[in-house]
């Protein structure tokens, strides 16, 4: 019918087989993405208008986390980031 048909997904996190990474931007008022990237899954999130994120539900490894904000901020690049299982990893704040 010209329409489209979208099929949400809910993802459980499970905080004993997880662990969790927050950060932050360095500017307020801006929605930046976040993704962390791990052999062929990418987990993403955005920041709120104060700049802070969290990805939960992230199982245990070495992650490559990319923050893309709008135009004309940089992107951030951040390689090597090690989740553990039942553990926050803070990557600090970052400067786009």
């Amino acid at each position: 019918n010209g329409g489209y048909s979208l099929k949400p997904v809910i993802r459980t996190i499970e905080n004993a087989i997880s662990g969790a990474l927050i950060g932050k931007i360095n500017q307020t008022n801006v929605i930046a993405s976040v993704t962390a990237s791990s052999g062929s899954n990418s987990y993403s999130t955005v920041t709120n208008l104060n700049g802070d994120f969290m990805l939960a539900g992230l199982p245990p490894g070495t992650y490559t986390v990319v923050i893309t904000p709008p135009a004309p901020f940089n992107t951030v690049t951040i390689n090597n980031i090690v989740i553990t299982t039942g553990a926050t990893t803070n990557i600090g704040t970052q400067n786009i």
